[in-house]
C-alpha cells in the first residue's frame, strides 16, 4: 500500500473549502470547526475511501481524549485545489485505541 499524500491541504483556505450542510448537521459540528481543523490543526489519521475522497481525523479540541473529529472530505484539483467537506462526527476512541495513540504519538515525537 502507497503511502497517501497530504500535500492537497498545505496552504489551503477558507476560500477553497466547501462545507455541505450534512456536515453540519449535528450540534457539536460547526462550521468554524471544521475551516479550523482543516487549515491549522495536525491530522491524527488519515484513510483513503476511494479516488479523491478521504476521511481525516483530528483530535476534536474539547474532547480530545476521548473522541476524535472525522471529517469525510472530496478533493477536486484543477487551477486550483477545492475541498468538498461532506460529512463530519465525533468518533469515540475505545481505551485501547486511546492507549496504542498516546504510544504511536510517542514514538513519533522521537524520530
Amino acid at each position: 500500500m502507497e503511502p497517501i499524500s497530504l500535500s492537497f491541504l498545505e496552504g489551503i483556505t477558507k476560500e477553497q473549502i466547501d462545507i455541505l450542510p450534512h456536515a453540519t448537521e449535528r450540534d457539536e459540528i460547526h462550521k468554524e470547526l471544521l475551516y479550523n481543523c482543516i487549515i491549522e490543526d495536525d491530522l491524527v489519521g488519515i484513510l483513503k475511501q476511494r479516488k479523491n475522497r478521504y476521511r481525516i481525523y483530528y483530535k476534536h479540541p474539547t474532547k480530545g481524549e476521548s473522541h476524535d473529529l472525522v471529517i469525510v472530505i472530496d478533493v477536486k484539483i484543477s487551477s486550483t485545489i477545492i475541498i468538498k467537506v461532506v460529512t463530519a462526527y465525533l468518533k469515540q476512541l475505545k481505551e485501547g485505541c486511546v492507549k496504542m495513540k498516546a504510544k504511536y504519538f510517542e514514538l513519533v515525537k522521537k524520530i
